[in-house]
């Protein structure tokens, strides 16, 4: 799957920012706010490494924007 495709599939899905385990070391005050929150995908961005992108996602009802890696992101599957 090329960064194209994995977007478009991604971009719209439910995620919730994983809880436990080693925090990442990007992670600031404002990415750990947001653990164990649930919001939506808006952006896929191509980034190094290729199979681990940032990912732009809107929480909270003030839709605020964090970026995240998607090993950081749980994905929820589609509602039937």
């Amino acid at each position: 799957m090329n960064a194209r495709e994995q977007s478009d599939i991604l971009v719209g899905k439910t995620v919730t920012v994983r809880s436990g385990g080693v925090e990442p070391s990007y992670y600031t005050d404002v990415h750990r706010q947001w653990v164990g929150h649930s919001g939506t995908v808006h952006a896929v961005v191509a980034s190094h490494p290729r199979e681990n992108p940032l990912v732009k996602v809107k929480l909270g009802p003030d839709q605020h924007v964090v970026f995240f890696r998607l090993a950081d992101l749980e994905i929820h599957p589609d509602e039937p």
